[in-house]
């Protein structure tokens, strides 16, 4: 079985590509959209050992974005996970003044 880092970079992977065939104009067959859905719900089977924050770094530095979260909203550690990055930057924020 992959480990959770592994299947991040090949969910990124996967996703990268299909946003540049969105961008060229392209429609995104539904099987590949299916085959997102399955790699976002194995990084959601995934992280059921890795710390919330541990988590949200991961999905930072692979630059998951909110397309992801939104595409299955029902896996409560990865909203966990975005929540707890939001409330990073939000407390990034704050030091600069």
């Amino acid at each position: 079985m992959a480990s959770l880092e592994e299947l991040m970079i090949e969910l990124d992977t996967f996703n990268k590509a299909l946003m540049t065939k969105k961008r060229a104009g392209e429609t995104l067959p539904g099987e590949e959209l299916t085959r997102l859905k399955e790699m976002v719900r194995g990084v959601h089977e995934q992280s059921g050992e890795v710390e919330i924050p541990e988590l949200g770094r991961l999905l930072q530095l692979y630059d998951l974005g909110l397309g992801i979260r939104y595409l299955e909203p029902t896996h409560t550690r990865l909203n966990n996970a975005f929540a707890w990055l939001e409330q990073q930057e939000g407390a990034d924020q704050d030091e600069d003044f």
